[in-house]
């Protein structure tokens, strides 16, 4: 009997399998993180589909039930801009990353030359990467800096065609060969980067919502963020209209008993 894959969509509160030979994988290949943000409001638990990713809330970075871009999940992350960040410690897998892509949505948005953090590793002044949203004079931009022995190596930046606070945005940075590229609402922002550079491997943590110590914290929900080793897309999409595939079971012939619960 040939192999039986039985996909389930949430939301669901567990499943029970009866028989043998059958194990769990993540139904979504390439992806090195991914994190719903699902729970109860207030938890400080953040859980990630790939196991081995152990991220820890800092501050009041916390699961909020009062706003979600699915229902499905029911919840985001809730960083208030005041010192919250999740982060995840360091492994070489950060850095083949090719698509890094989210929901977020602001409760503020950057001052005039401020910046807001989505995504960082920083070791030192001279060793850092970061994806950060800019206000330049009323003006948002999008901008991804990989830096190592001092220099640039990478730079990205790319105009937003407009951010309001209070809207579910998806956003998505994409390195395919020499060939870098920004999405807004699966359309790209300007035109793509070409830049030979390899990205760097930094020696640091990823980081959530800050940049450094003490800098540029973001103050939003986040929902469905991915971080993957494909890239994703190379020319305008539509977002996806429901959340990601959570983790589900492969299952092997023959097995006597399949049971769902949820809601």
């Amino acid at each position: 009997m040939n192999d039986i894959v039985k996909t389930l969509h949430a939301p669901y509160r567990s499943f029970k399998l009866t028989g043998r030979n059958f194990d769990t994988v993540a139904d979504n290949a390439h992806v090195l993180s991914h994190l719903h943000f699902g729970g109860t409001d207030g938890s400080t638990v953040i859980t990630d589909e790939v196991p081995a990713n152990v991220w820890t809330a800092v501050a009041d970075a916390q699961i909020d039930t009062a706003q979600y871009k699915f229902l499905s999940v029911g919840s985001s992350l809730l960083l208030d801009g005041t010192g919250d960040y999740i982060w995840c410690p360091d492994n070489d897998k950060w850095a083949t990353w090719r698509t890094i892509d989210f929901w977020v949505r602001f409760n503020a948005l950057p001052i005039n030359t401020g910046y807001m953090f989505f995504y960082s590793q920083y070791a030192t002044a001279d060793e850092r990467i970061g994806f950060n949203v800019y206000n330049s004079a009323g003006t948002y931009q999008y901008n991804f800096i990989a830096r190592t022995g001092a220099v640039n190596v990478i730079s990205v930046t790319k105009n937003s065609p407009g951010l309001v606070v209070n809207t579910w945005y998806h956003l998505a940075l994409v390195h395919s060969g020499d060939d870098w590229m920004i999405f807004q609402g699966g359309t790209q922002c300007g035109i793509t980067v070409t830049d030979t550079s390899p990205l760097p491997n930094i020696a640091a943590q990823i980081e959530i919502g800050r940049y450094g110590a003490a800098s540029s914290y973001l103050n939003s929900w986040l929902a469905e963020y991915r971080i993957s080793d494909i890239a994703r897309w190379t020319t305008s999409f539509t977002p996806p209209n429901e959340a990601y595939p959570f983790k589900l079971p492969i299952l092997h012939a023959p097995y006597r008993n399949f049971q769902i619960t949820g809601v």
